[in-house]
């Protein structure tokens, strides 16, 4: 990266990964993973703050910012694990770094578009395809085996998900307002 100023190859990195996602991860792969946990930060809190001023629109207390923040990196850093467990079984060797390298800037559309209502949907999709490319730019994986360890990513948990809404005695949440209904 060219740019001069850490917020500005920030920048150029939030572009590119948006524009060009390939070639953001080519240019990432001599990053420091300092580096690239600094942007992460940065996009996240991007987030959070977007989010909290949306929100404060309709009732959003601040005493909720705290557990919103903490929740965040949770998934952000369980996710990355998770999404490492199927790497490595796939037979990414390039280490968990490399994988988180993926998952953050794999995270940029859905940072900067997760808290416009409409548009969050967008912003996971894009984050998704942004994945894809990273799986076989950084772990050098085949088409075939990054869209694998994605299916596996987000379909296992997806699977149990549907297998416990059908079994009785757990609960289901319905989507009348307030209202949760134990089954």
């Amino acid at each position: 990266m060219n740019p001069t100023t850490p917020g500005a190859s920030y920048l150029h990195l939030m572009i590119r990964t948006l524009t060009h996602p390939a070639g953001a991860f080519q240019e990432v792969r001599a990053m420091s993973a300092g580096a690239v946990l600094v942007y992460g930060l940065g996009i996240v809190l991007f987030n959070l703050l977007m989010t909290v001023l949306l929100a404060m629109t309709s009732g959003f207390t601040p005493e909720l910012l705290l557990p919103v923040a903490v929740s965040s990196i949770l998934v952000v850093c369980l996710g990355g694990f998770w999404l490492h467990l199927f790497v490595y079984g796939l037979g990414g060797r390039s280490g968990v770094g490399t994988t988180f390298k993926v998952v953050i800037l794999g995270l940029t559309p859905t940072a900067l578009l997760g808290w416009i209502p409409g548009v969050a949907l967008v912003g996971f999709l894009w984050s998704f395809v942004i994945l894809y490319f990273g799986l076989q730019e950084l772990q050098e994986f085949s088409k075939g085996e990054a869209a694998l360890a994605l299916v596996l990513v987000f379909g296992i948990p997806l699977l149990v998900l549907a297998v416990l809404a059908v079994t009785p005695g757990f609960s289901v949440f319905w989507l009348a307002p307030g209202r949760i209904t134990w089954v």
